[in-house]
């Protein structure tokens, strides 16, 4: 039995939606529970009646056998006896008559040793009579063991008392059980008033979610209507992502084309450093050249000035002369592009150049006082 059939409040309503399903639910099994429990109590009720009034009904057949031992008893003492029928008929006839007695006294209560011992002095003294009929013919039978049955009948009080207690004790048993069932059917009323709450509740809930099904129908619907659309966007989008990998090929493409231009771009700024070096050195070649036939032609006309004017002063100018041409060879060479340490090594072969020549002349041309001057 649970704890609520003892006559406890019921829980109350959860007040969550989602809990009042389940609470529902407990709530209608306690119901049944409590619905199979009145109905068991019910039936046991109506088999405690019916044990009362079978009780009662013994004890009526009790006051009837009682009242028929007493007749009996009249009629054996005022002589009324039957010589008619045989003895050992009448012996049957008796012993099945007394079992029939002894077993409504089992079922008033009589202990069973009271009738089983009862059930054999019976059956000897019945034994006996008749024995004794057969042999004196003309005695009296003996109707001495219809005292048993009247010491069984006195101990009957005792069993209407055992009665009575139980009785009286189901009549407690009953009321209790009533009791019980007043208060699980006020239990039952107010789970019921409870699960009213909770259908309520529930109808609530229902009309909620009802509303809540016509806005997700309808948003299913307006989802439908955009469906189009949504294909329409993912085919954009494939398309988009195709060309995006395309741009990314591309992009690949340009990447590879860059760096193989920037090998091209250092290949040919190598090429073009190499191609200027070597115009750089054909220019000075040429104007070494023209230098050296500037020499030879000042040779001559030094040859010619000492034949004629020996004068220091005219060579010295030869010397000015080629020293202004080593400037305007470095001129040259700062505007064809070529590299300081080009230009210095070409400028160091001229000057190697034009110191032998005045070697070979006798005299040495002016020492630039520094690099940058020579």
């Amino acid at each position: 039995m649970s704890q609520r059939s003892n006559g406890a409040p019921p829980n109350a309503v959860a007040a969550k939606p989602g809990d009042l399903s389940s609470a529902k639910a407990a709530l209608e099994a306690e119901l049944v529970t409590l619905e199979s429990e009145a109905r068991a109590l019910t039936t046991e009720m109506d088999k405690v009646t019916k044990e009362v009034e079978a009780t009662r009904g013994e004890l009526d057949r009790l006051n009837q056998i009682g009242h028929g031992l007493e007749v009996a008893r009249a009629d054996e003492l005022a002589g009324v006896k039957s010589s008619r029928l045989d003895r050992r008929a009448e012996y049957e006839q008796a012993k099945s008559i007394v079992d029939g007695h002894l077993d409504k006294f089992r079922k008033l209560g009589v202990p069973e040793e009271e009738l089983a011992a009862a059930r054999k002095k019976i059956l000897v003294r019945l034994a006996r009579s008749a024995i004794r009929a057969g042999s004196e013919r003309g005695a009296a039978p003996d109707d001495s063991w219809r005292l048993e049955v009247e010491k069984l009948a006195k101990l009957v009080p005792t069993a209407k008392s055992v009665a009575t207690r139980t009785i009286n004790a189901l009549a407690s048993a009953l009321t209790t059980r009533r009791d019980e069932i007043a208060k699980k059917q006020q239990v039952i009323v107010s789970h019921r008033s409870a699960a009213q709450a909770c259908a309520k509740k529930g109808e609530q809930i229902s009309a909620k979610m009802e509303r809540n099904r016509e806005v997700i129908q309808s948003g299913a619907q307006r989802i439908a209507d955009l469906r189009p659309r949504l294909d329409t966007l993912h085919q954009r989008i494939g398309e988009l992502r195709a060309a995006i990998n395309l741009l990314r090929s591309l992009m690949a493409m340009i990447r590879i084309e860059e760096e193989a231009a920037e090998r091209r771009h250092e290949q040919l700024m190598k090429e073009t450093e190499d191609t200027k070096a070597t115009e750089l050195l054909d220019e000075i070649r040429r104007e070494a050249q023209r230098l050296e036939a500037s020499l030879r032609e000042s040779r001559r006309a030094q040859a010619k000035e000492r034949s004629e004017i020996p004068s220091r002063s005219a060579h010295e100018n030869k010397v000015g002369l080629l020293e202004r041409a080593l400037v305007d060879l470095r001129a040259a060479a700062q505007r064809s592009g070529a590299t300081p340490e080009e230009t210095q090594k070409a400028l160091m072969a001229i000057e190697q150049v034009v110191r032998s020549t005045a070697a070979l002349e006798g005299s040495a041309p002016s020492k630039p006082k520094s690099a940058e001057d020579r």
